[in-house]
């Protein structure tokens, strides 16, 4: 049987003042519904959602690249799953005992952090601490091999373009927003169980078996609340979010292979020649307007893709 959530059987004598329509559920899905609209004008409007060059985010994209991408043909490969997985493994070990246990538990007294309470959401942070600072301890070691490693060593490219990446992060973030006005807020009282299903099965908790000669209990339970499982989800989005608006603040077209004309429209190159072998002269409206592309005997801006938005 589900457990009642205590801490919001406050609500069950709540004055319908601003704090009780602002938790209304209209309200909440209008504002999560608009936000989705939102995120799919921005998507659309963006122009590094259309950009073909390298995607480039800090501290995620090394982690990306550490785990997923570069690896080298030979012993340097093992190398780095050992030293990947072990930055996994340290960072929740450090999740868990240093930030949840002592710092939020002990220091800070969170409540939100009470016992096992957002212990998933620290270690996961964590360990993409971790996973960044051991790709700078396999940049070290891949020094040793000299030049032939040079082209393996981690940074915050990704190997993936910009518009692969938007396409993921949207998408990611569409999701997010849609989980969070499907979410079931028992209104009028907002009394509601602390347990939620998880996503595709009919059950709240996830028991794994593992061998006796290691553990002597049998399972590990692995315990998921509903507030966190909704604030952990729109955490995520929220990261997403911010690289949006860091692509915003940041944004010239010149480093995401585009260029803008007299008008201020952007322009996206698409052919990957240009982009390899692209400087600040030869990106330009200027240049591609009248320089002809031998392979297409036609002028370079025909085969680029105009965007709405304009710089």
């Amino acid at each position: 049987k589900d457990d009642v959530d205590a801490d919001s059987v406050y609500s069950l004598f709540m004055e319908q003042d601003f704090r009780y329509h602002f938790q209304h559920p209209y309200f909440r899905l209008f504002t999560a519904y608009f936000v989705t609209f939102c995120n799919f004008l921005i998507y659309a409007e963006d122009p590094v959602a259309h950009s073909r060059s390298e995607c480039t985010i800090p501290v995620i994209g090394n982690d990306f690249s550490f785990v997923i991408m570069k690896y080298l043909p030979n012993a340097w490969s093992l190398l780095k799953v050992i030293m990947w997985l072990t930055g996994i493994v340290v960072g929740i070990i450090i999740g868990k005992v240093v930030f949840h246990s002592y710092l939020f538990n002990r220091i800070f007294r969170l409540k939100m952090f009470h016992d096992d309470r957002g212990s998933w959401m620290t270690s996961f942070m964590s360990t993409v601490l971790l996973l960044f600072i051991f790709s700078y301890l396999y940049n070290v070691l891949l020094m040793i091999g000299g030049d032939y490693t040079r082209p393996y060593h981690i940074s915050s490219y990704m190997g993936v373009s910009n518009s692969i990446f938007m396409k993921a992060a949207a998408t990611g973030t569409w999701c997010g927003d849609f989980f969070t006005a499907w979410m079931d807020w028992d209104f009028p009282h907002f009394v509601g169980a602390i347990d939620v299903k998880l996503p595709g099965v009919n059950q709240a908790h996830v028991y794994f078996k593992i061998p006796k000669l290691l553990k002597t209990l049998e399972y590990w339970h692995i315990h998921i609340s509903g507030k966190w499982f909704n604030y952990g989800i729109l955490f995520i989005v929220i990261l997403l979010d911010l690289n949006m608006w860091k692509n915003q603040i940041f944004y010239t077209p010149y480093q995401y292979g585009q260029y803008v004309d007299d008008f201020g429209r952007i322009y996206t190159v698409m052919d990957q020649y240009s982009l390899d072998h692209a400087n600040s002269s030869t990106l330009t409206f200027e240049y591609r307007n009248v320089t002809i592309n031998p392979e297409t005997n036609e002028r370079y801006i025909l085969g680029d893709t105009m965007m709405n938005a304009r710089y």
